[in-house]
């Protein structure tokens, strides 16, 4: 074998080595360039060289990164060391820093030690599966990485320390960029979950406090699709319990009593209702005060299939002064009927429904047979003019 094959050199200058990693050394102190090793790759890189020089130079770490950009490109980065007493406080803190730049969690390990980066950075990863139709507005990452993050550190004491690198290079403030905070999705579920529409809600969103536009002032129906989404898989899987929990909870808290009925299915028989049923009833104090106010004009409405088990939606309506139908109140049950008793049954001479009738309303009425049985059964026919009956 040839001795100069074996021959390690610099990829710039030229320059020979005795080992890889004296290159590796040589290369990233003087040529601001890593040399790769076996089974590692180097995602960090420079997103002002990509653009300027148009050359990737990549890094092992973080620090690397920042180093190159206050002696290359002469950029001071601004860090600072933050001590939260409690991860409550991190939490609020992390909340505020989430409103003007969004961080997404690169890793965590078992000392707890948790790693925000930008979500502008691109780590130079590409993905194998089916390509995705590009989004209208284009990709938010960059060329390049972005030296902010957040280190969290939390201690066993309960404390967190955060260092937080302030900078942000290679990007500008995008709000398309960001996303809604927790706080903001919160408030538009609970809006959900009263009843506001999606309509009013944008509407709400677009006011504006102070001079600057946020995140909220650009909310889509799109986005309050997803909350809404998000908010149908987390709901209890036992339709029974969360509608208990919203009558107990919500409807009937504080001295109110907008769930005037509520039976649910397995409870003891009610005063009208079977073991088996199922009703709730809804009216707020809107209603009560327009259903006193409007009181002549009064409107039952019915609609069918609102929800997957088949339960009937009966609403309320009063014609309000501008003259339209306003609702009252609702009940949603799992049946509209009522138990009745007739002084006469007509039918055929069959048993059957006589004896059905008898065993579900628990009454027995007069039989009567309908006219046309008797008529054919005397043999009658309603096509002789002769033996028609005379009124």
């Amino acid at each position: 074998m040839d001795a100069t094959n074996n021959i390690i050199k610099c990829l710039v200058c030229d320059k020979t080595f005795v080992c890889n990693s004296s290159k590796n050394q040589h290369m990233r102190k003087f040529h601001q360039i890593l040399g790769t090793s076996k089974g590692k790759k180097n995602n960090i890189s420079c997103i002002l060289c990509s653009r300027e020089k148009q050359v990737q130079k990549v890094f092992g770490t973080y620090l690397e990164l920042t180093n190159h950009f206050e002696e290359e490109h002469h950029i001071q980065i601004e860090e600072e060391v933050i001590k939260c007493s409690h991860v409550e406080e991190f939490n609020k803190w992390m909340l505020i820093q989430r409103k003007s730049v969004r961080y997404t969690i690169r890793r965590k390990n078992n000392r707890r030690i948790v790693y925000y980066d930008c979500n502008r950075s691109n780590n130079g990863y590409e993905s194998k599966a089916v390509a995705k139709l590009p989004k209208a507005g284009g990709s938010i990452k960059i060329k390049g990485t972005c030296p902010s993050r957040i280190i969290a550190n939390f201690e066993e004491d309960g404390t967190v320390t955060v260092k937080y690198i302030k900078s942000h290079i290679g990007h500008e403030e995008d709000l398309r960029c960001q996303r809604l905070t927790q706080i903001e999705r919160q408030e538009i579920k609970n809006k959900l979950q009263t009843g506001v529409n999606k309509k009013r809600i944008v509407e709400d969103a677009r006011q504006l406090e102070g001079n600057k536009i946020t995140r909220l002032n650009l909310l889509t129906k799109q986005d309050i699709n997803n909350i809404e989404r998000n908010i149908k898989k987390k709901r209890d899987a036992n339709d029974m319990i969360a509608t208990a929990i919203k009558v107990t909870n919500e409807w009937n808290s504080d001295g109110k009593n907008y769930g005037f009925l509520f039976k649910q299915q397995g409870d003891e028989a009610h005063a009208y209702l079977r073991k088996d049923d199922f009703a709730v009833g809804f009216m707020n104090s809107v209603m009560e005060h327009k259903l006193k106010v409007h009181k002549d004009i009064i409107c039952i409405d019915g609609t069918h299939n609102t929800n997957n088990r088949g339960w009937e939606l009966t609403t309320l309506l009063v014609k309000d002064d501008r003259g339209v139908g306003f609702p009252v109140a609702f009940l949603v049950s799992n049946r509209l009927d009522e138990d009745i008793e007739p002084t006469y049954f007509m039918s055929d001479d069959d048993p059957k429904y006589y004896n059905s009738w008898v065993k579900v309303m628990k009454n027995r009425p007069r039989k009567l047979l309908c006219s046309w049985h008797v008529k054919k059964e005397i043999g009658i026919s309603r096509e002789d003019p002769k033996l028609r009956i005379q009124k």
